[in-house]
């Protein structure tokens, strides 16, 4: 009887291990290609601000407390994207927009997108996840990992989803052709 106990307790545990593991690739592709994003949709102005707050982040000495600046950093980067006027700045990057540029604001457009529906599936497997893992002695050390994970996505979406419907607009200009359509989706790599 034992044993049985324990299989669930080692599932649960490789569950939540895979949740995270999810959340944190999903986080990832938000970021670099939010950051991607920005440097080809910004101003000026917009990218030394981003950049000074960046260093200053980076400054911080106290782990925590520097993760927590960084991330402010990069929610703040979501929110001024999200106010982007995509269809005017698709005009603009007609205009101005290099292959190599092309290249990389796709892979961004692609990987954002990507990024959203692991979002997605991690906020839909998250209460889920909680929950089993609530009851659970044994992994009762990543509860409070998978409460942090789906607090932070679920304040995030509003301006991922309100950035993505915005950066299809730029996909013809980029001559992105598709995007992915399931989380399990390989992710695109960014040339430098």
């Amino acid at each position: 009887m034992g044993g049985g106990a324990k299989s669930a307790a080692s599932s649960n545990a490789g569950d939540v291990d895979a949740f995270l593991k999810t959340a944190e690739e999903a986080d990832g592709l938000v970021r670099k290609s939010s950051d991607t994003l920005f440097q080809a949709v910004a101003t000026k102005q917009q990218l030394d601000a981003h950049a000074d707050v960046v260093k200053a982040a980076n400054a911080v000495t106290d782990p925590k407390e520097k993760e927590a600046a960084l991330k402010k950093a990069s929610d703040d980067q979501q929110a001024q994207l999200a106010k982007v006027d995509y269809a005017a700045k698709s005009d603009e990057m007609k205009k101005s927009m290099d292959a190599k540029k092309s290249a990389q604001v796709s892979a961004s457009i692609y990987n954002f997108t990507l990024g959203m529906l692991k979002n997605k599936e991690t906020m839909e497997k998250g209460q889920g996840i909680i929950a089993s893992i609530s009851g659970n002695p044994m992994a009762i050390s990543k509860l409070g990992k998978a409460k942090d994970v789906v607090s932070s996505v679920s304040s995030q979406m509003g301006n991922i989803s309100t950035i993505a419907s915005g950066i299809q607009k730029l996909s013809a200009v980029v001559k992105l052709d598709a995007l992915p359509t399931k989380a399990s989706d390989a992710p695109r790599p960014v040339a430098d």
